[in-house]
């Protein structure tokens, strides 16, 4: 995999105005806030229960902090997410961010919310993030044993990690452990961020990145901040993925008449939304199992996907 976009510390696009000594998590009664807690909900037993909760609850605590990113405008699916936030037990750690939608590109606009997530991520000097969209749907069977193979999962990964994903759309994934690929993927609906990432989403620059890749050979991989993650090192996946997407609709996406290639847009974005929310799991099988195959390839001739 290539490592040029980990090197970019250039000026970064926006300024997120969140300042060390500043960072906080706020409540979400006030208006204008981005940062709130999770709602608490009354019938979930973790809340519920309180610290004691721990006792039987899912245990996270391998995580620093754990965000999920929502515009303000997608009431739904920011319930949605609260609803899966309470059913895994990671209510109690979650901050939302709850940012107006920008009057950018829906890509730049999501590129921004990940990087004001890092950054504020970073001002609180946590280092090991999970990172999640509104859209994210955890498996049914998220239950502590699992999450403790999440735990074990990470702690196997070498020293220059960048990303651990807990769900994605592979390109290129190869099967290093039970539960752990090599992975080169698309999606940022659920990834673990380590402090190397951090870093890079503090500074990457969608302009730079845009440019980059227009009329290259990888732009139909789109330009979005996901894409640019599939270009970082280092770069890994729980197998089998634990969470994918709901297939709502985004709010980054104008409402407005859709007429030509504006309607052909909308029907390919809906069909991928159905591919994401229902076949992200057999597409990372096939993946997984094409590998073994450019694996044995890779022995024969001594060329490498990775590469």
């Amino acid at each position: 995999m290539t490592a040029n976009l980990a090197l970019d510390f250039r000026r970064p696009t926006i300024d997120s105005g969140i300042d060390g000594a500043k960072a906080r998590e706020q409540s979400p009664t006030g208006a204008g806030q981005l940062f709130h807690a999770c709602p608490p909900d009354p019938d979930c037993v973790y809340c519920a229960s309180g610290s004691s909760a721990n006792a039987f609850g899912n245990d996270w605590s391998f995580l620093e902090a754990v965000y999920c990113i929502s515009l303000r405008s997608s009431e739904d699916r920011a319930a949605s997410a609260t609803r899966e936030l309470h059913r895994v037990d990671l209510c109690r750690q979650c901050t939302f961010y709850r940012p107006v939608r920008g009057s950018e590109s829906a890509r730049m606009n999501i590129w921004n919310s990940h990087q004001v997530v890092a950054r504020h991520a970073r001002a609180r000097g946590v280092e090991r993030v999970l990172v999640l969209e509104d859209d994210v749907r955890f498996d049914a069977l998220m239950d502590r044993g699992v999450v403790q193979s999440i735990d074990e999962a990470i702690r196997s990964l070498p020293g220059d990690w960048m990303a651990f994903y807990l769900g994605h759309w592979p390109l290129w994934a190869r099967r290093i452990d039970r539960h752990v690929l090599r992975t080169r993927s698309l999606c940022t609906h659920a990834y673990v961020a380590s402090n190397l990432l951090l870093d890079w989403l503090c500074v990457a620059s969608y302009l730079d990145f845009k440019q980059r890749r227009t009329g290259s050979r990888w732009s139909l991989m789109g330009r979005g901040i996901d894409a640019a993650m599939s270009e970082l090192p280092e770069m890994y996946a729980y197998y089998p993925m634990l969470a994918t997407q709901n297939g709502s609709v985004s709010g980054h996406r104008r409402t407005r008449e859709r007429r030509g290639m504006h309607r052909l847009y909308e029907i390919k974005m809906r069909a991928r939304d159905h591919l994401l929310a229902n076949h992200s799991g057999t597409w990372e099988r096939l993946i997984v199992s094409l590998s073994s195959i450019s694996g044995a390839v890779t022995r024969l001739d001594g060329r490498s996907w990775e590469s």
